[in-house]
């Protein structure tokens, strides 16, 4: 079954072995409102918080460089919040993509140089 958070699982295994020692991924916990009005709670807390809307749902930093991944199942869309924080993300230099599948998650990383074959393993950092 291709559900959201068993495809980001499945990449964050990846990346955990693709990336070097030392690279730092940090996942937005965005899902998992409760409904009606506890889910209203939960959404005003996170935004005092500084939750911001859209945000992708991985961050990957690595030696100075940083990218991140928005995960979507076959089906899912990008929502208006997430396609303008992406736009901005772009517009200061930082990539982002929208990854449906580790093949995904792997050519984004190897295209953007940050592949433990690219850079060596470095230990250290945080998985």
């Amino acid at each position: 079954m291709h559900t959201k958070a068993n495809t980001q699982r499945a990449i964050l295994r990846f990346l955990q072995i693709a990336l070097p020692g030392d690279a730092l991924i940090h996942a937005t916990l965005a899902e998992g409102n409760r409904g009606g009005r506890k889910g209203v709670v939960d959404g005003a807390r996170r935004k005092a918080m500084g939750q911001l809307a859209g945000m992708p749902d991985l961050m990957i930093a690595v030696r100075g460089r940083v990218a991140f991944m928005e995960v979507k199942t076959p089906s899912g869309r990008v929502s208006p919040a997430q396609k303008s924080v992406h736009e901005n993300l772009s517009a200061q230099g930082l990539p982002v993509a929208v990854v449906r599948s580790v093949d995904d998650a792997d050519r984004f990383i190897a295209e953007q140089g940050l592949l433990r074959s690219q850079l060596g393993n470095r230990k250290g950092g945080g998985l």
